[in-house]
């Protein structure tokens, strides 16, 4: 599948419960995707964590997480080559935002390569 189709596929986490924004990059910084405001406030954190941690959890690496005081997290996963951010809903616990994207992204796996 082309890396158009693994974008398209991937935006649709914008339909995940517990999802507020998200932003995609690629594994040179690039952002890709996104469905916020002001994405390059975010993306070269997303970018940066996620390499670091991709890095040392070499497959390991599922997500990280940075709590924020307005309880709108930022979630960053490592999925089919590109680090993906998630700002999550602020009414929606972390744990279930956590699995209902994991989730999301293991059954759109086939589907993005």
């Amino acid at each position: 599948m082309g890396t158009m189709d693994t974008l398209s596929v991937l935006g649709t986490v914008q339909r995940v419960r517990g999802v507020d924004q998200y932003l995609i990059t690629d594994r040179n910084g690039n952002i890709l995707s996104h469905h916020m405001e002001h994405p390059e406030n975010v993306a070269n954190l997303v970018f940066s964590c996620g390499r670091s941690l991709s890095s040392l959890g070499k497959n390991k690496f599922r997500y990280t997480a940075f709590f924020r005081k307005n309880k709108k997290n930022l979630l960053i996963f490592s999925v089919a080559g590109y680090y993906l951010g998630v700002v999550k809903k602020n009414d929606v616990n972390n744990f279930d935002t956590v699995a209902a994207v994991m989730a999301f992204l293991k059954k759109t796996q086939g589907k993005t390569g």
